[in-house]
């Protein structure tokens, strides 16, 4: 009697553990995971950011320099083009092109992080989310950097510095939601189908024309609004750019990129909770 209603709640608790976790617990449980593994995670992080300077002599300067002197091309190019103040026109450029390269080498780097800890992930157990969210880590302290340097530039060549900076880590937040849950799409179809960088490549590259980055949001033509208005990118860098400059923004300013970054962080989390005992199988 003893064996087998013992054997009877094996059966009840093996059928209580293999039943599919709900979206709530299973975001429950990635919250766990990530906790448990965050010294690893800040280790990574760290080691991440010098090991992409180790070799150069100047090192983490170059976070600062890096964004400065493509800022210093471009504009000098961009403003001669469309005729503009170059004083003025360099920090419009950069309030919008740093967003973007951060959203940008966020989405370059998660589409391939999961196949390239490939041996830590057959080695020991390790959420399938701890890379994606690495590498997006690592690009926002790079993004931190960039925007400290628009702030030294801006203030040397006589710009005033306003309240909205207080602003910035909120919008930084709200691209880290959004790239994160891109990321996490793009890194999972990486391992099923590794085409999908090169996808990801050309698709940036149109994205940078289709975002106003070099050229301000009124000088869109009409016929081709519909095209901005479906991009995401240019819902993050356009609120980047008014919190960076000081420009007033609406309640709508903040609530679309909300809305697109919480959509696209839970259509993340719901493909990784899909297939995350397959990725192991593909790798």
């Amino acid at each position: 009697m003893t064996s087998s209603s013992s054997d009877s709640s094996v059966v009840i608790l093996s059928g209580e553990t293999s039943k599919p976790l709900s979206f709530a617990n299973y975001l429950a449980k990635t919250i766990k995971e990530i906790h448990k593994f965050r010294f690893a995670y800040k280790n990574f992080v760290i080691n991440g950011i010098r090991v992409r300077y180790r070799r150069s002599k100047l090192g983490f300067l170059w976070t600062l320099l890096n964004p400065l002197l493509t800022m210093g091309v471009i504009s000098l190019v961009f403003s001669y083009i469309f005729k503009q103040n170059i004083r003025e026109y360099s920090i419009f450029l950069f309030s919008g092109l740093t967003p973007f390269n951060f959203l940008s080498a966020a989405l370059m780097g998660s589409t391939t992080s999961i196949v390239n800890a490939e041996s830590f992930y057959k080695k020991i157990y390790v959420p399938k989310i701890l890379f994606p969210l690495i590498t997006v880590s690592i690009e926002a302290v790079n993004f931190i950097l960039s925007i400290s340097a628009l702030y030294i530039l801006a203030l040397l060549i006589g710009a005033k510095l306003t309240w909205t900076i207080i602003l910035l880590p909120l919008v930084l937040l709200l691209m880290f939601a959004f790239v994160l849950g891109l990321g996490l799409i793009l890194s999972i179809t990486f391992v099923f189908f590794r085409d999908m960088f090169h996808f990801v490549q050309v698709g940036l590259t149109a994205l940078f024309y289709l975002t106003p980055i070099m050229y301000p949001e009124n000088s869109i033509p009409d016929q081709l609004r519909s095209i901005f208005t479906f991009n995401p990118f240019t819902y993050f860098v356009l609120l980047s750019r008014k919190v960076i400059l000081g420009t007033p923004t609406s309640l709508m300013d903040w609530i679309i990129p909300t809305i697109i970054a919480i959509i696209f962080l839970i259509l993340g989390l719901l493909l990784l909770k899909k297939t995350e005992k397959g990725i192991i199988f593909r790798l």
